[in-house]
């Protein structure tokens, strides 16, 4: 007969297996409570699909309060709904398409946040596994006050941003523009600066009429900087100067005399405002 002694080292190892094994349970389990039980009660449309024979109803009573750079928008709910969706464009009668948001709303109220200075439209849908409803009756608000920070981006490619560089260098527009170094803020109804306050964005223009002569960021000495046109997407000085760029990354910002452009739509003199959430 053989007997086989266990030292303690073997107990050990066995009672850390033991463990290692418990341990593994213990994490599936919450994982699975987690994503099929806890965040289905919190958002039920999300995971818990309806039984549905047919799409949805059309959402009503669509309402948006306005509380500075922020809409609370709502609407009635919809029986047999997974989801919402809602539509924000800044021209009415607007397209899906051409919709400036699109957000996916599981349940019939949202905040929507970081909203520029002009009027909003908004529709919205309800969605389930059958189909989605056809849009609800469109409203709008008017927001008066401008976000705490934004962009500043190319109309026309709005991947390409005004990049704010240290004192003495020359402004310039990114593809790569991250939100500490591209972040405006617009303090009053003149100038432009960055978020510290001290600088602003103006004009290098050494005298006479200079065609897309380069900016450089220069610290703030007067009230006159520039001026943004929400209407036009023009950014200009008060000494009759334009802001343009092309739609080239790592590009030179130039200002260009207002009165020099002869194409009112010549799309290097205009910008799109976007807000940082």
């Amino acid at each position: 007969m053989v007997y086989t002694i266990r030292t303690d080292s073997d107990r050990l190892l066995s009672r850390v297996i033991i463990l290692i094994i418990v341990i593994v349970i213990v994490v599936i389990v919450v994982y699975l409570l987690i994503k099929y039980v806890i965040i289905p009660a919190a958002q039920p449309g999300a995971f818990q699909k309806v039984t549905c024979t047919a799409a949805p109803a059309i959402p009503t009573g669509l309402l948006a309060v306005v509380n500075l750079n922020t809409a609370r928008v709502s609407w009635n709910a919809v029986s047999d709904t997974d989801n919402y969706i809602l539509y924000m464009g800044d021209i009415t009668g607007f397209t899906i398409p051409i919709a400036e948001r699109t957000i996916t709303v599981y349940g019939n109220s949202i905040a929507v946040l970081n909203l520029l200075p002009k009027t909003y439209y908004f529709k919205v849908v309800s969605s389930n596994s059958c189909g989605t409803s056809a849009l609800s009756t469109e409203i709008s608000i008017t927001v008066t006050t401008w976000p705490t920070n934004f962009k500043i981006c190319k109309t026309d490619a709005q991947t390409i941003c005004l990049l704010a560089q240290s004192n003495g260098s020359f402004a310039r527009v990114s593809k790569a523009c991250p939100n500490t170094q591209c972040s405006f803020k617009y303090p009053n109804t003149i100038n432009i600066s960055n978020l510290d306050g001290s600088l602003c964005i103006d004009e290098d223009n050494p005298g006479g009429i200079v065609i897309e002569q380069p900016l450089l960021v220069e610290t703030c000495t007067g009230p006159t900087a520039w001026n943004i046109n929400l209407t036009t997407g023009r950014i200009s000085s008060a000494d009759g100067l334009c802001l343009g760029a092309d739609d080239i990354a790592e590009s030179i910002a130039y200002n260009t005399t207002c009165s020099n452009i002869s194409n009112p739509n010549d799309a290097r003199y205009i910008w799109t405002i976007q807000p940082i959430t």
